[in-house]
């Protein structure tokens, strides 16, 4: 039932850490479904924001993730939610945990109470006349009164979880933002960076972390030395150009074709382990308080494109969001001039919807009145028993355990210091590990396949009318445009009948989700 706490910002001076209980998740299940509205608003009034805002009060494990993940100190990268007001949930989370400690808090000073109250019985019932049986009688209601207060404890506690997670979904006038107390100013500010990031620091294999599940990927190798054929028969001299014309041009034009509402932006993908050797990523000397950087000058990224190093590759993305932000198709493009070659490569990923148990609100939501109570009621009387009894040594392991990490996170500063090689990565986004690629629902899936064709021709198209400015032979383009478009091979995921609707050549991927305890 414990969790990992987090070493504490000497400015801070909030509590740390608390049990995994669930608060009532477990009785109030309803079936989910899109969210109203086919295009996704800002970040802060995209229902995927309230869901998880909302889960963060009713799962207990889901927001000790959350407070580790964004307001824990640590040397590695945070990895961006796109889609996701990061700010919003860090609230929710750190009052959801908060909230708990209080609760525990609350049953320490109850149980040692009752344990003192009942001991003085028994020392002086007998003394004073008494009786045996008296006397246990005694005992046995100081127990049970003890017992009672630390139920209506849980109760209270159960019922004000119930009532954020419900305001933080229904109150669409508000921005969950507001629904919840500040967390540190540092962090916050942190956070807002990340919104608008343009680096992400990947551990492992592969670069775009934040952006989801692979759908597709292909390359192009274009001879840009060949002038296109004039009208009056004479043959034209190429306009000189780098890979950055091609990814300006790509982030002025895209966006601006028949597939409206698509976001644009250029980012850096640096190997964790080489964050060191990007200039401004990584602060020296190593303070966990300060981890590395998610933003650096556009003049830097430009650079990482006409000169792309082992370890860092510049992208443009387009972003196309759907099913009510529920579903973000990515297209990621990258250009590099090799001599009179031009390589084009793309990388298509996608977000996908929500898991079920982050739409349990909605079920909630469904109960008023005495039928409200009834769940609340319920879950506490069965949780209240290892809340109670489980309150000291719950608040001993976690001393201890933060006294360890503190321990572990100081020899880890040592060995940066000393030269030890580091992997500043972040290993997966909060969005990628709540989405749900066990059971996409079919409408999903059409958009997520429409968005990956539709935005793949647009990005083509562009490249084309780029092609066609700089006057070159459009031959070779046009025979390998033809063959991307005909051999396209999309990588579904866990959807019933994908491969009958979509094509033969389908493969199941997932990553592992969220445990929610």
């Amino acid at each position: 039932m414990d969790e990992s706490p987090h070493v504490p910002r000497p400015s801070s001076g909030r509590p740390q850490g608390g049990d995994a209980s669930d608060a009532f998740v477990g009785t109030d299940q309803s079936p989910s479904g899109p969210p109203a509205g086919h295009q996704g608003p800002p970040a802060a009034a995209q229902p995927v924001t309230r869901f998880l805002c909302a889960t963060a009060h009713l799962r207990a494990a889901f927001a000790d993730h959350v407070v580790g993940a964004l307001l824990r100190p640590g040397f590695t990268a945070v990895a961006p939610s796109w889609g996701v007001d990061l700010v919003a949930l860090a609230r929710h989370g750190d009052q959801s945990k908060t909230r708990r400690l209080e609760r525990d808090r609350q049953l320490r000073w109850c149980f040692a109470g009752m344990v003192l109250t009942a001991l003085a019985a028994l020392l002086l019932g007998l003394p004073l006349g008494l009786g045996v049986m008296a006397t246990l009688v005694l005992v046995i209601l100081v127990l049970c009164a003890g017992w009672a207060l630390a139920w209506v404890i849980v109760v209270r506690h159960y019922w004000q979880v119930r009532a954020s997670s419900l305001r933080v979904l229904t109150d669409k006038a508000t921005d969950p933002r507001d629904l919840a107390p500040t967390v540190d100013q540092y962090y916050e500010g942190r956070l807002e960076e990340l919104a608008t990031a343009n680096v992400v620091l990947f551990s492992g294999y592969l670069p775009f972390v934040g952006n989801g599940l692979n759908l597709d990927s292909w390359t192009m190798a274009l001879d840009v030395d060949r002038g296109a054929r004039r009208p009056d028969g004479s043959t034209a001299t190429p306009r000189p150009f780098d890979a950055v014309d091609v990814h300006d041009h790509l982030l002025r034009t895209v966006p601006l074709g028949p597939v409206k509402d698509v976001k644009a932006s250029k980012r850096l993908f640096v190997a964790g382990p080489a964050a060191r050797d990007v200039p401004g990523l990584v602060v020296s000397p190593p303070d966990p308080h300060h981890r590395p950087a998610c933003r650096l000058p556009e003049a830097m990224l430009d650079e990482y494109t006409r000169t792309p190093a082992v370890f860092a590759r510049s992208y443009v993305c387009f972003e196309k969001t759907g099913w009510g932000g529920e579903v973000v198709v990515s297209l990621l493009v990258r250009a590099e001039r090799v001599g009179r070659t031009l390589f084009v490569e793309g990388r298509s990923q996608v977000l996908l919807p929500l898991q079920s148990v982050y739409h349990d609100v909605e079920g909630i939501a469904l109960k008023s009145g005495y039928h409200a109570w009834i769940p609340v009621l319920r879950s506490a009387t069965v949780a209240t028993h290892g809340l109670f009894v489980e309150s000291f040594p719950r608040h001993i392991r976690r001393i201890l355990t933060t006294r360890i990490n503190n321990r572990k996170m100081e020899l880890l500063r040592q060995d940066i210091v000393r030269g030890y090689p580091m992997d500043y990565g972040a290993p997966g986004s909060i969005r990628e590990l709540a989405a749900d690629v066990e059971e996409l629902p079919y409408y999903a899936t059409v958009d997520e396949v429409m968005y990956f064709h539709t935005l793949k021709r647009q990005v083509l198209s562009c490249i084309q009318d780029f092609l066609e400015e700089k006057e070159v032979d459009l031959g070779d383009f046009r025979r390998q445009q033809r063959m991307l478009i005909s051999q396209t091979n999309i990588h579904l995921h866990n959807v019933q009948g994908s491969a009958a609707n979509f094509g033969k050549n389908v493969t199941v991927s997932g990553i592992t989700p969220i445990g929610n305890g």
